[in-house]
């Protein structure tokens, strides 16, 4: 039943309805049917699944410093070509890849992180 309260509200957000008054309706709704117990855990449903669909919808580079994406704008534009996407994407700037950098679209990512190389390594040398 849940589940179905998210999908309604997320339909009518994509519909383009004001979400102030969806949460009114949605509020009132669940009032009327005793049910009002679950909306904290159907608004956390629904930022949960728009939130996801967001992440997935776009693209994202991952560097460890500003300046790793002049230095691998080549292979960053190659990895974006690839994947079919054009040059638009949101930066993000993560210490923790070390150098080198992350390209993710929907379901694709070509990892060319410092981090992985060195994980790789790792598994490689410990593996018996």
């Amino acid at each position: 039943m849940k589940n179905h309260y998210i999908q309604a509200v997320i339909d009518l957000i994509e519909d383009g309805r004001d979400p102030s008054e969806i949460i009114k309706g949605l509020k009132k709704n669940l009032q009327e049917k005793g049910y009002e117990s679950i909306l904290p855990s159907v608004l956390h449903g629904v930022l949960k699944r728009l939130s996801a669909k967001s992440q997935n919808d776009s693209t994202t580079v991952t560097v460890a410093r500003k300046s790793d994406l002049e230095k691998y704008s080549k292979m960053i534009k190659d990895a974006l070509q690839e994947m079919g996407v054009d040059d638009s994407y949101e930066t993000c700037v993560d210490e923790n890849i070390i150098g080198g950098y992350i390209v993710k679209n929907k379901n694709k990512v070509v990892d060319n992180s410092y981090k992985k190389v060195l994980a790789n390594l790792y598994h490689k040398i410990t593996k018996k």
